[in-house]
């Protein structure tokens, strides 16, 4: 969901956004009250956006930015925060060898937040294409986004955009993770542009851009 006034800690409210968002609230405040009542001990792991080679899910984005193909949807401002998905592997154990710790959550993110303009740059970097890109308004996408949802879900049929896809483009998301950084001591091994690189470079082995 949208933070708005970045960077957010653990104290920040709940604002889930769709129906995943809400069972992760709700299964998380479930979990706390078998923390509270003492039957359970453990800890909560908040990670950021996760990605990491194998990931399918970024394909698009990375083939689209790859291809010259994919607009800059807004003015590429909005903020992202990431995290490789070894890093958060790694601050799972870091959680279950911690003392003392129980009942606390952590937010896990890697080691900046960027805005959408430099995760666009980067990826072009990286993918070695130039890093100028056209840009379009988010507010008629996102109308867009909207209709086709309501005309097309009646029908069953998949809508080709969806709204919460355009608002990838427009919620800023930025994370402060001092505290796993301070009880955990985690640190994240990989920069961002590390983290865009080896995404790259498994996207490539598989020709796939």
């Amino acid at each position: 969901s949208h933070i708005p006034d970045p960077p957010a800690s653990e104290d920040e409210a709940y604002r889930p956004a769709d129906i995943y968002q809400q069972t992760k609230c709700i299964g998380e405040t479930r979990v706390n009250e078998y923390f509270e009542s003492g039957k359970i001990e453990g800890v909560v792991i908040r990670p950021a956006m996760i990605w990491g080679p194998g990931d399918t899910r970024t394909f698009k984005l990375f083939k689209g930015i790859s291809s010259r193909r994919m607009p800059l949807i807004g003015m590429g401002t909005t903020w992202l925060h990431w995290v490789h998905v070894k890093d958060l592997a790694k601050s799972f154990r870091l959680a279950l060898e911690a003392k003392d710790v129980t009942n606390e959550a952590f937010i896990v993110c890697g080691k900046e937040p960027v805005t959408m303009k430099h995760l666009y740059e980067t990826i072009a970097d990286c993918c070695d294409v130039p890093s100028k890109f056209v840009r379009i308004p988010a507010l008629p996408i996102q109308v867009l986004g909207s209709l086709c949802e309501l005309v097309c879900k009646p029908l069953g049929v998949e809508p080709p955009l969806y709204r919460r896809r355009v608002d990838f483009f427009t919620k800023t998301r930025s994370f402060d993770g001092s505290k796993a950084r301070e009880m955990l001591d985690y640190e994240p091994a990989y920069t961002f542009r590390e983290e865009v690189s080896e995404i790259v470079s498994w996207y490539k082995a598989k020709q796939w851009i």
